[in-house]
């Protein structure tokens, strides 16, 4: 269903935010807000020291998409990645990863 059927089936009050909040569109995110992470950023599910950590590669306005790789700690200290480039919608990253562990430099991390 397009956002204007949307509208004119539902017209009490549909506000933006409150579709972008139901999914309708590429991206859900409400209009006019800054991507919440940059090239480099660290990002993880939950505060765990197991948990899963993604690697911000770019954000991509047109698309509404991230790139990412998923990153590890390496046992000299450094950070490893796995040298792809998954493209993640940004609402779902958003959403599915609220946690910022730290930035680096995505040049410094080795490809392994």
């Amino acid at each position: 269903m397009k956002r204007a059927d949307l509208e004119s089936t539902y017209p009490a009050r549909i506000s933006r935010i409150a579709l972008s909040q139901i999914g309708i569109g590429k991206d859900s995110s409400p209009p006019g807000t800054e991507p919440g992470y940059r090239a480099g950023d660290i990002i993880a599910r939950d505060r765990g020291a197991d948990a899963v950590q993604l690697l911000v590669l770019y954000y991509d306005p047109k698309t509404g998409e991230y790139g990412t790789d998923t990153i590890r700690r390496s046992f000299d200290g450094g950070w490893d990645r796995d040298g792809q480039d998954i493209p993640v919608l940004r609402s779902a990253l958003e959403r599915d990863y609220p946690y910022k562990v730290r930035n680096v430099d995505v040049s410094l991390v080795r490809i392994k």
